[in-house]
């Protein structure tokens, strides 16, 4: 059964949100070939999946895969539970030409390895099938073209869920494989000032987050920071910044406050919370805030930004 589908790549998604550098492959669609030749695969699921995770009892040949979904992303792996080879054809006269993998030789998957394809057929005789993104026979591989690609340095996690093991990725909902994968989300920018104590706490923009939504790609040990820009006029007189949740369940509430700054030039503070941008947290409207501790009507606390950094 294939589970649910995430696929973020580099990009905007909703106004303050910037995607920095992530791709998520999520839908595995688990399939157990018995040996011999298989011609045009066929299962539901393939449409609503990005890994065909293929168990072998026995040395395997697939000629191609059907699917309806036009420029869609699959992701072709020999699961490592056996020792036998799963072996694509190219251009193979027993699949049809828009079912077929379109490259120049065939390609050994033994176990562990695996090759990106992306499904985007033209019409007429140009129908060309599935076009090899590249040659990936690893993850590493495959994540190191993606970090290439998007100018960052890359990493790959693989957790230990079901039966995966060291040299096992599992596709789905219980696992993520990322490029550098951070989310920044710009609360607001400045400067903005206050000469005001924690009464008169001064606000500098807010955006409304739900949580719950599965495309922002967070799990139960997600980790969120929330991180300000922060000053004061005089070092007696500290200033601190707060992450304020104004409206939604729960509401209003403060999330949490980061530690004092007496630095008379911007200072990088933080604090996380990430129990509140977590799956089970609740949506509502979010809104930095900061002030003195300390007022004598006089000095003042400046704040340059502040914003969320999101590690899924």
């Amino acid at each position: 059964m294939a589970s649910p589908l995430f696929l973020g790549l580099a990009g905007t998604r909703a106004p303050s949100f910037d995607v920095q550098h992530a791709l998520t492959l999520g839908g595995q669609l688990d399939v157990t070939f018995t040996g011999g030749q298989v011609d045009d695969f066929s299962d539901p699921g393939v449409d609503v999946c990005t890994g065909l995770a293929v168990t072998l009892t026995a040395d395997t040949v697939l000629t191609g895969v059907e699917s309806g979904s036009a420029r869609r992303l699959l992701y072709i792996f020999n699961r490592a539970i056996n020792t036998n080879t799963l072996t694509l054809l190219a251009r193979s006269g027993s699949s049809f030409t828009q079912n077929w993998f379109s490259i120049a030789d065939d390609v050994d998957l033994e176990p562990g390895e695996g090759i990106l394809f992306m499904w985007a057929p033209t019409s007429g005789a140009g129908n060309d099938g599935y076009r090899a993104i590249g040659l990936y026979k690893d993850f590493a591989s495959l994540i190191a073209a993606f970090s290439a690609t998007l100018g960052t340095a890359a990493f790959l996690d693989v957790p230990a869920v079901g039966n995966a093991s060291a040299g096992e990725v599992v596709l789905g909902s219980d696992a993520r494989l990322g490029v550098g994968n951070h989310l920044i989300i710009q609360l607001g920018t400045g400067p903005r000032s206050t000469k005001f104590d924690a009464s008169t706490k001064r606000r500098m923009g807010g955006i409304y987050f739900d949580p719950t939504l599965a495309d922002w790609g967070t799990s139960g040990s997600s980790t969120i920071t929330f991180y300000a820009l922060l000053e004061t006029t005089h070092a007696s007189f500290p200033a601190q910044a707060e992450l304020y949740q104004q409206d939604g369940t729960g509401s209003p509430t403060i999330i949490a406050a980061t530690g004092t700054t007496a630095s008379t030039t911007a200072d990088l503070v933080s604090v996380d919370v990430s129990a509140a941008f977590r799956l089970t947290g609740n949506a509502g409207l979010f809104v930095p805030r900061f002030w003195l501790p300390t007022a004598d009507g006089t000095q003042q606390a400046t704040c340059s930004a502040a914003w969320l950094d999101i590690e899924p």
